[in-house]
């Protein structure tokens, strides 16, 4: 029986990807935990098999293509493979550290009627920014879907969001309450909206959302 499924779509980021799933080989997982890691390719045309495979011996890996084009389509792809009554959701540009998996862990025991989780998104440069863009961070996050909501773990209250880089949701929820296809990246289109509308529809129905802010992300 599986306790945790992470989550990540994909689509021709395979460099990318192969630094995210690096990081996550590294988890510390609580003893006992059980997880599955489920990545869904939408239709990428680069080495993303490739790196799959690579990471297939040392990570509990299932690996599922989406013909449909869109990430509210990969996205409901996985939801409908989850064998977790949580799903965590990250992104193939994204690092987590080591106890990423404890902390979601711990607030899903503590918090058992809250539908949805999520924590702070901070940015991965590459090499170090300029002093502009270091000054400016609270102004510019919103370009990296950047997000904090400080270091405390509560439950959210509005205008409250969590980010699709680093968000969970009971399974339940997320087959009640599926991700709209007309929302989200499709290809090369940088829309998005589509996790913002789950916890949208969540809260309307009389659920809510607890903020972890010791699982940061970046």
């Amino acid at each position: 029986m599986i306790d945790v499924t992470v989550a990540i779509c994909t689509w021709n980021r395979a460099e990318l990807l192969d630094k995210t799933l690096t990081r996550l080989a590294k988890l510390d997982v609580p003893s006992g935990l059980r997880w599955e890691l489920i990545v869904v390719d939408n239709n990428g045309t680069d080495d993303t098999p490739a790196v799959l495979a690579k990471h297939a011996a040392h990570l509990p890996l299932v690996a599922l293509k989406e013909l449909k084009q869109g990430h509210s389509h990969a996205r409901n792809c996985a939801v409908q493979a989850a064998r977790g009554p949580l799903v965590i959701w990250t992104d193939d540009d994204v690092l987590v550290p080591p106890s990423w998996l404890a902390e979601y862990a711990t607030a899903t025991e503590r918090f058992p009627n809250a539908d949805y989780f999520g924590g702070p998104v901070r940015p991965w440069f590459e090499s170090p920014p300029p002093a502009w863009i270091a000054d400016n961070l609270a102004e510019l996050g919103i370009c990296w879907a950047l997000l904090d909501h400080g270091p405390e773990v509560r439950e959210m209250k509005p205008p409250d969001y969590a980010y699709g880089a680093n968000i969970a949701f009971r399974t339940t929820a997320m087959k009640r309450f599926p991700f709209d296809p007309a929302y989200g990246r499709v290809g090369t289109q940088l829309s998005s909206g589509d996790e913002t509308r789950v916890q949208d529809a969540i809260v309307a129905a009389g659920g809510h959302g607890v903020w972890i802010g010791t699982a940061a992300v970046e």
